[in-house]
């Protein structure tokens, strides 16, 4: 569990020290004239949120004409922590900006290793901002599969593996290597992302399999996931991701996809040696 702390300060009119302890009650507003621009239930609101996450929201001012502090905390439960190097002089991980060099080392990577995303997700908002995400951090559209619910998915998947095995099928019948990383969210019309990763994993039994890396991205907690899903586990090949899903995120799931391939595309040349 992480505890969280938003501190917002403003340089407005202030508040009266005879309104702060008041202000939080609903409809409660500094002054009068405020009422056609407000309904004095934005702060309490606030509150009782904060609240219900184990923390609260303050509010401090020096005076009037002085701004306003407002600080709410919160505690935050089944957060995906990242293992950011730590630099000197920096501050915490959150503050860091991504090394640019890093990361277009890291999608050279992935381009030279054929990797493809497969991305599955019904909301158009969740859609266009893990895109626009994608994209920004180097991830050519041509790698990108995108699909609206599991059905699609699976659909994608499939035909990826079977293009692929048609093209590479030749006199020594090679079978289909492209390592494919699946972003699957949980809820979705006629089959959901668990349901989806089921199917997937059945059709790679029949064949050789592919490097494969599928991430569960849900906003429930991995509490109720576990509870509905109890083979879900045993399904996915990492924790389940929280969303929103940030770059940081994705940065760390690229290099442990990248990671694996790499040694097992290195175990397959020392065995293939020894057989020799």
């Amino acid at each position: 569990m992480y505890s969280i702390e938003i501190r917002i300060k403003d340089s407005g009119r202030g508040i009266p020290a005879d309104k702060l302890q008041s202000l939080g009650n609903e409809f409660e507003q500094v002054q009068a004239k405020d009422a056609p621009i407000g309904t004095g239930l934005g702060l309490n609101i606030a509150r009782m949120v904060a609240k219900a996450m184990g923390g609260d929201c303050k509010l401090k001012s020096e005076g009037v004409n002085k701004g306003t502090t407002a600080t709410f905390c919160f505690d935050c439960w089944g957060m995906y922590e990242l293992n950011v190097a730590k630099r000197s002089g920096q501050g915490s991980p959150h503050r860091q900006t991504m090394d640019s060099t890093v990361l277009q080392t890291l999608i050279d990577k992935m381009q030279r290793l054929q990797i493809h995303l497969f991305l599955a997700d019904d909301d158009f908002i969740n859609r266009q901002s893990l895109d626009i995400i994608i994209k920004k951090m180097g991830v050519p559209e041509s790698s990108i599969t995108w699909s609206l619910n599991g059905a699609d998915l699976v659909s994608a998947v499939k035909e990826r593996l079977d293009k692929k095995s048609r093209h590479l099928a030749g006199a020594h019948g090679e079978t289909c290597d492209t390592p494919m990383l699946v972003l699957t969210d949980l809820e979705m019309p006629e089959l959901d992302g668990v349901a989806a990763t089921r199917c997937i994993r059945g059709m790679l039994q029949d064949r050789t399999s592919p490097p494969l890396f599928i991430a569960l991205c849900t906003a429930q907690s991995k509490e109720n996931v576990m509870r509905q899903y109890p083979d879900a586990p045993a399904l996915f090949d990492t924790a389940f991701v929280e969303k929103p899903i940030s770059r940081w995120v994705l940065k760390e799931l690229f290099e442990r996809f990248v990671a694996r391939i790499e040694t097992l595309r290195t175990s397959r040349t020392w065995m293939e040696s020894e057989a020799l």
